[in-house]
């Protein structure tokens, strides 16, 4: 009888454990999300103008992607966040990079647990874009200049958003958008550099002032917060 009751009494206390850990398991599955969706309208760019408002246009293959993090505005928006992308150059069409150098590109999205336990996940337009070692791609960037978001980090981020990441496949950089091809690296190669991102977004920026769509007020504000960076949060 005593034997009965000690197996008895282990049996319920292994069923009692398995439903604890059963239960961690649901209340872990069913944690409390926040969306966040980041989408936005990008201008439609042609191949060569997006050439020329590039500081680097380049064909990589993936190396890795860190987890997300979050950043802290430089003018006290919401912290954001943020994925870093490892890349070896595999060729140069614009820049001052080398075959075989090393490259980090952000953007925005992730998911990432906050203090308060709730996981805020972050959507937009790169979630369609999926990076794998097997393929090369073919990138438009820029050096991000101060901003609400940019940290002081050595890192490129998109010309014109998703629009500026392609699939390079035999030779033809193919839109994830419209599967269609862009561009390819022949008319790449000829094609006409232009100056630097800094350069035009100055031009345009003076152009909009001159012109009256933004008063002197506003011209100075993103003039001053070109020399303001946001803060990456650990």
């Amino acid at each position: 009888m005593k034997k009965t009751n000690k197996w008895m009494i282990a049996f319920l206390l292994s069923v009692f454990a398995l439903t604890i850990s059963s239960c961690g398991k649901e209340e872990a599955q069913s944690k409390e999300k926040l969306y966040v969706d980041v989408s936005a309208v990008y201008e439609e760019l042609t191949p060569q103008e997006m050439m020329m408002k590039s500081d680097l246009v380049v064909e990589v293959k993936y190396k890795g992607t860190t987890p997300p993090f979050r950043v802290k505005s430089a003018t006290g928006g919401d912290p954001m966040t943020f994925k870093d992308t490892k890349f070896e150059i595999v060729e140069v069409f614009k820049g001052n990079k080398s075959v075989g150098d090393s490259i980090q590109v952000r953007t925005l999205g992730g998911e990432i647990e906050l203090e308060d336990g709730v996981n805020e996940v972050t959507i937009g337009d790169y979630d369609k874009i999926k990076f794998t070692g097997k393929n090369h791609f073919i990138l438009f960037l820029y050096y991000p200049l101060g901003s609400d978001y940019n940290t002081r980090e050595d890192y490129y981020a998109p010309t014109n958003g998703p629009s500026s990441i392609l699939k390079s496949i035999d030779g033809r950089a193919i839109s994830y958008e419209t599967e269609n091809e862009f561009t390819n690296v022949d008319d790449l190669r000829k094609m006409e550099k232009g100056g630097t991102f800094l350069e035009d977004y100055k031009e345009n920026l003076n152009q909009s002032y001159q012109s009256g769509q933004i008063s002197e007020e506003e011209y100075q504000d993103a003039i001053d917060l070109m020399d303001q960076y946001g803060e990456k949060l650990e």
